[in-house]
């Protein structure tokens, strides 16, 4: 029965993949309890220094974390939640935690919150990381 929930598991996975069109990334959306069914697109975008490391473009519900290689030299893991309404546009936080792909030392996690269609960047000068975000 586990091995066969695994395989449905992956068979679902894959299409997802492969539709996006960008080899490099790949995502798997992992259930959080009492999880909000509303989806957004979310614009991803890592730099280092000037160089663009990726910028995948993941649709997720809000309240799921998702979990994404980005280039094949770092892992991203991010969760979006509606931020507490402040009568303007809606606004959501983004919890992420971003590692090496190789070894899995954690490099930053950033919560940021995103109003929805203004793009948001925040540099980690510390490691000569910037992350941007928009959300759709």
């Amino acid at each position: 029965m586990r091995l066969t929930s695994i395989l449905c598991a992956a068979a679902l996975l894959l299409p997802a993949s492969a539709a996006t069109g960008q080899s490099p990334l790949h995502a798997q959306s992992l259930p959080a309890q009492g999880a909000a069914q509303t989806a957004r697109t979310v614009l991803y975008e890592l730099r280092e220094g000037n160089r663009l490391v990726g910028a995948p473009s993941l649709p997720l519900q809000i309240g799921r974390t998702t979990a994404v290689s980005i280039g094949g030299a770092y892992a991203l893991r991010l969760r979006v939640d509606r931020a507490a309404p402040d009568g303007g546009a809606p606004a959501y936080l983004v919890r992420s935690s971003l590692s090496r792909a190789d070894d899995g030392e954690r490099l930053a996690t950033p919560d940021i919150t995103v109003v929805e269609g203004l793009p948001t960047r925040v540099d980690l000068a510390a490691r000569d990381l910037s992350i941007g975000v928009t959300i759709r």
